[in-house]
């Protein structure tokens, strides 16, 4: 099984080890949101940058986030394929 290992400490945003992921699916990251201020993962599923993992560090619109890793071949992720240490 592969996952998306992330170190808690490097992304902050409220991530700790053993956590579950905050994941939104959206067809881009600026169509994305999620209540809160907490940060959250964004999976570009549509268009020229489907498969484009994003952070958002601060919450709310997926405006100001920043792809971290492209997958190809991906075409759905769930909050189980991140793994926090």
């Amino acid at each position: 099984v592969d996952v998306l290992e992330i170190s808690a400490g490097g992304f902050g945003g409220g991530i700790n080890p053993g956590a579950l992921a905050t994941l939104v699916t959206a067809a881009s990251a600026g169509a994305a949101s999620q209540a809160g201020t907490a940060g959250y993962f964004i999976f570009d599923n549509t268009g020229t940058s489907a498969g484009t993992v994003y952070w958002d560090s601060n919450g709310g619109s997926g405006t100001d986030a920043v792809a971290f890793v492209a997958l190809q071949g991906v075409t759905y992720l769930s909050p189980s394929d991140f793994l926090f240490v």
